[in-house]
């Protein structure tokens, strides 16, 4: 009896130190596996401060510094979604196109909405009896997903959102690099907010709203170039000078003021509106041409037309000259708005739309 006895505890103890020898394992690997992500937050705040003293423009310093998290943290999507008090926007995101106007509405979602009043992060993961139950996720699969605000000086800025197609894909991020993270990327916005308003300041005519001839060259070749072909519309407000001698530039001023807000709730959103001189208005329509681009432009002229204002009982309106012309992604645009320039300078008819 007594061997059997003391073979049964030889087994006991085995088995008591492969467990303990699993345990002190398991807890080794899962150290290990919270230092290399402590290594991954340093390693991302670090470059944050460096994109900010690089000389790349607010969009691009996001663009970055999104490319840095899917760099360091490996996961399957990343987004950076900004909001202006009114409107979310998608500044940076590899999430495809069809799902970005999810995206960037989550925060509005009941699975984070709360999340965004308390300014909390909030790390979520799918099981076998659960799915992720905001927009798109379900489309794509996802199952594990931080969600965190970005606030700096309790600000609500916009928040930053990270998502992976496997389980527990962040388990090893700790509350306390995530809290760090969730820090610095705040003061990251504040200052590319902050550049932006500066960038938009030195590029923007002040007159109309609309960019300048700054912005068109430094920031226009490689919107085109993202796209097969694009519209570019000239409208030549030709009169401006016979009004401004006649009834003063106020009136003038006054109608162009008008005409540039009607043309900015005219064409889409992705427009580029210009201030190309004095008397002529740009449209830049990437991935558009000039068929396409018609039908909104003659509304841009109905407009134009309708806006009337008065001196005693006299009726004063703004006459336009309008060139739609197709752009392909090869073509020098200089080259192709001076072209238009001179035709349009040789124009005698008003108030049409020409397409060459």
């Amino acid at each position: 009896m007594l061997p059997i006895t003391l073979l049964a505890i030889a087994i006991v103890l085995i088995f008591i130190l492969n467990v303990y020898i699993q345990i002190t394992s398991d807890n080794s690997m899962s150290i290990d596996a919270q230092a290399k992500k402590s290594c991954i937050v340093a390693n991302t705040i670090q470059n944050m401060f460096e994109i900010i003293g690089s000389e790349k423009n607010a969009t691009e310093k996001i663009e970055e510094l999104n490319n840095v998290i899917l760099a360091e943290f490996k996961p399957k999507y990343s987004s950076i979604v900004l909001y202006d008090g009114n409107d979310f926007e998608v500044k940076a995101s590899n999430v495809e196109k069809e799902f970005r106007d999810s995206i960037k509405n989550v925060a509005t979602e009941n699975t984070f909405s709360a999340y965004v009043t308390k300014n909390i992060s909030k790390y979520i993961v799918a099981t076998e009896y659960k799915t992720l139950s905001y927009r798109s996720a379900l489309e794509r699969n996802i199952k594990s997903t931080i969600f965190s605000p970005i606030y700096f000086n309790d600000t609500f800025l916009g928040f930053w959102l990270i998502e992976d197609v496997k389980e527990h894909s962040f388990n090893d991020l700790a509350d306390q690099d995530l809290a760090k993270f969730k820090y610095n990327i705040g003061l990251f916005i504040e200052n590319v907010l902050d550049q932006n308003t500066i960038e938009v300041a030195e590029s923007t005519d002040k007159q109309t709203g609309f960019y300048n001839n700054t912005y068109l060259y430094s920031n226009s070749r490689p919107i085109i170039m993202a796209h097969d072909t694009s519209s570019l519309t000239l409208i030549c407000l030709n009169n401006i000078p016979d009004v401004n001698e006649k009834y003063g530039r106020n009136i003038s001023n006054t109608l162009l003021v008008k005409i540039a807000n009607d043309i900015k709730e005219t064409v889409s959103k992705e427009s580029l509106l210009i201030r190309y001189s004095g008397l002529r208005l740009l449209i830049i329509t990437p991935g558009s041409n000039a068929q396409l681009a018609q039908p909104i432009i003659e509304k841009v002229l109905t407009n134009i037309k309708n806006e009337v204002e008065y001196i005693d009982d006299e009726k004063v309106t703004l006459t336009a000259q309008i060139l739609i012309h197709t752009i392909k992604k090869q073509n020098n645009v200089e080259k192709e708005i001076q072209d238009m320039v001179s035709y349009i300078d040789q124009m005698e008819q008003v108030n049409t739309i020409k397409i060459i």
